[in-house]
């Protein structure tokens, strides 16, 4: 079988968790989530994680304790690697994974191994460690956004997840350390092997065997354990909280690269209110002096300010580039500047040369400094935000992960980038553009010859969850999650095509998608404060707006089941992925 088809629940002593497709979800003590999955993968020299296929699944459960064993494949095009895991849980409360795995063939790999990943929740809590060489340590987990490795070279980790318990893990067969998975816009903290510092990829040999074990143990004293009450039980009231101070964050949309006639543009965004349209000019792509004007027209016509993205490896911008928006009559608002090589971020000197540029025919956008890829780019090379107005980075929750759960989990890694980056930009407004829900490209490729295509055509086969209710769910979510966090604008998706909220069908028709329906929810509510609405759990996401006297509290469903809570009053139900603005 490909997958296993249902989640199974099981206890170890004090531990309840869950088990799916060969991982281990959500191990907790009481309420308190304290390892948020642990999984095996195989990571090729370009650092796709390869599919994993299972067979011969067998479970021994019992009411406070399991085994579970099952054999498994990672096959790709390049990689074929088998593995045979065994899972236990014991009435002790120890819980140990292990696997044996050998290569059927030879390939190239930049990681094999168990990967373990903390949930963003330990922001702050205290840990301690030990180095395979018995060297003990202690500190915590980083609050802001940590661009390095907090931790390396582990042999065992705890963390304090009560007054009086620590999570204790030991490490086997290989030397882990732990990276902040909220550059990534994730919602976790990652242990894995192998170190970064050891050079990658690796040639793996025919017969070449893996083994590792993961333990995990509780270390002092269990909580009195609550019972849980089903979270589709019984309604949840949801009551408005105090003022906060925030706003809701301006929402504009990408044009895309596959132009259509205005007037299909303009049925798509009917009801919108977008804030701006982001056009994209890469001056090392040819021909950009023809497109750049057939973009800045059909954009033009939209009669919404205009965002460039300006992708550049010169510092010096040409004087072609700011007189075609002089020729096609368009000042722009902002322009984004970055580079389309490492480190992916702002060169100095570039806003200089925009400003320069622009200044010719007098004009003066806003000027952002940034990158186009992920946060980890931009924390990990930050720009001279002394000059930029705005400091920016794209979004994507998907990274490491695509099941809809793990999409759902990496909300809660939005809000600490957009703070992060707050406490570097010098006051310069904080956006995140563009967010798209699969990858535009990947940064990190080992081929470096495989750039150009990964750059401007991994993510235009889409994800068919972008025109489901799955996407209108997470997108409501996330502009909550951006805007409390203090993010200033957001550029969601394209207008049409596979990262549209909506498309041009094969009839020359346009559609509009679920999402789009979200979008509209926000018109009108421009510079709304955002309060927090208490009262939710955890599958249900909630928040309010007020401005000018009025109030409105929006609704995510962020799960596959119904949900019932309770608002002035009212009781009401939300389908699965359904949203909701009263």
């Amino acid at each position: 079988m490909k997958a296993f088809s249902r989640a199974i629940e099981l206890k170890a002593g004090p531990w309840a968790l869950s088990f799916l497709n060969g991982e281990l979800r959500d191990i907790r003590l009481s309420e308190t989530v304290a390892v948020q999955r642990i999984s095996m993968a195989v990571r090729d020299r370009n650092w796709a994680t390869i599919p994993n296929t299972f067979n011969d699944l067998r479970l021994n459960v019992r009411r406070d304790r399991f085994t579970i064993t099952f054999e498994a494949e990672s096959h790709s095009s390049e990689v074929d690697f088998g593995w045979s895991a065994r899972i236990e849980g014991s009435s002790d409360g120890v819980i140990s994974y292990s696997f044996t795995g050998q290569a059927r063939r030879q390939f190239q790999k930049n990681r094999i191994g168990f990967c373990l990943l903390h949930p963003a929740a330990c922001a702050g809590a205290a840990c301690r460690y030990q180095t395979p060489n018995g060297q003990e340590g202690s500190g915590a987990f980083p609050l802001a956004v940590d661009p390095r490795q907090p931790f390396l070279g582990l042999s065992s980790f705890s963390h304090q997840i009560s007054t009086h318990a620590w999570a204790h893990l030991d490490f086997e067969g290989e030397v882990f350390e732990m990276e902040d998975q909220r550059n990534w816009s994730d919602g976790s903290f990652k242990i894995y092997c192998t170190p970064l510092a050891l050079p990658f990829p690796v040639m793996i040999h025919p017969g070449e065997r893996v083994e590792q074990r993961i333990t995990l143990h509780l270390e002092g004293e269990a909580p009195l354990a609550r019972r849980r009450r089903p979270l589709h039980a019984s309604a949840v009231r949801l009551e408005i909280g105090p003022p906060t101070g925030t706003r809701l964050c301006e929402i504009g949309f990408g044009l895309g690269e596959q132009l259509h006639q205005r007037d299909w543009y303009e049925e798509i965004l009917e009801g919108t209110e977008p804030s701006h349209i982001r056009i994209e000019c890469d001056l090392d792509l040819d021909p950009w002096e023809a497109s750049l004007p057939r973009l800045l027209a059909v954009a033009k016509g939209l009669r919404v300010p205009i965002w460039c993205l300006l992708t550049a490896s010169a510092v010096e911008v040409p004087e072609a580039f700011s007189r075609a928006f002089e020729r096609a009559g368009v000042q722009p608002q902002v322009v984004l500047a970055t580079s389309n090589s490492p480190p992916w971020s702002t060169a100095p000197d570039l806003a200089r040369s925009i400003r320069e540029a622009f200044a010719l025919y007098g004009m003066h956008p806003l000027i952002g400094g940034g990158t186009n890829a992920h946060f980890a780019e931009l924390n990990r090379s930050r720009p001279a935000a002394k000059d930029l107005d705005i400091v920016f980075f794209g979004l994507t929750p998907q990274v490491h992960s695509v099941d809809d759960r793990s999409l759902v989990e990496n909300l809660d890694g939005i809000a600490p980038t957009v703070r992060t980056a707050a406490a570097f930009a010098r006051g310069a407004a904080i956006a995140v553009s563009p967010v798209t829900l699969t990858p535009r490209f990947s940064p990190n490729l080992t081929d470096l010859g495989a750039y150009p295509g990964a750059m401007r055509n991994a993510h235009r086969t889409g994800d068919l969850r972008q025109r489901r209710p799955f996407c209108a769910a997470w997108t409501l979510a996330s502009i909550g999650k951006l805007s409390a966090a203090g993010a200033s604008s957001v550029t969601y998706f394209e207008i049409s095509g596979p990262d549209g909220i909506g498309e041009v069908c094969a009839n020359g028709h346009p559609q509009a998608w679920p999402v789009r329906e979200v979008f509209g929810m926000f018109a009108g509510w421009s510079g709304a404060e955002v309060r927090t609405v208490a009262g939710g759990n955890p599958h249900l996401y909630s928040y309010a707006l007020v401005k000018e006297g009025r109030s409105a509290v929006f609704c995510a469903n962020l799960s596959d089941s119904v949900r019932t809570f309770s608002l002035n009053g009212i009781r009401l139900r939300l389908g699965p992925w359904a949203t909701f603005q009263d």
